[in-house]
């Protein structure tokens, strides 16, 4: 039972939440290698239509959903990235696998919108990646 709630509390502090006006990105602050990781960007965006979504590592873009695309879905390589493509189809929400310690960083979703005044949101958050 004391092992079931020490991993459940380790699993709380794993989750880190950034949230700005009804938008949150939510992300693991660390992972051990050979993991995969799971980005969640959400940007309120009102009634207007998201146009793209686009994530980086370190100011790299490695992952980019575009709706006005035939397929919407690109994918970059950038050190310690290895996007799961088959979990990561709308963008909001990406998977990295295998993480490494170049996994380490600063990851940035941007989403753009149509709308002129309100055209990107934009929200970052830090991810460690130790060893076993």
């Amino acid at each position: 039972m004391l092992a079931n709630m020490i991993i459940l509390l380790e699993i709380v502090v794993l989750t880190v939440v950034v949230e700005v006006t009804g938008s949150h990105l939510k992300m693991s602050s660390f992972s051990y290698s050979g993991e995969s990781v799971t980005f969640e960007c959400n940007v309120d965006h009102g009634e207007f239509p998201i146009v793209s979504i686009t994530w980086l590592k370190d100011g790299k873009q490695f992952y980019k959903y575009d709706s006005n695309l035939i397929n919407p879905v690109s994918i970059t390589d950038v050190d310690g990235v290895v996007v799961k493509k088959d979990l990561s189809l709308n963008g909001n929400k990406v998977t990295i696998g295998s993480v490494t310690p170049q996994s380490t960083g600063t990851y940035t979703c941007k989403v753009e919108i149509d709308h002129p005044s309100l055209s990107v949101g934009e929200l970052s958050g830090s991810l460690k990646i130790v060893q076993n």
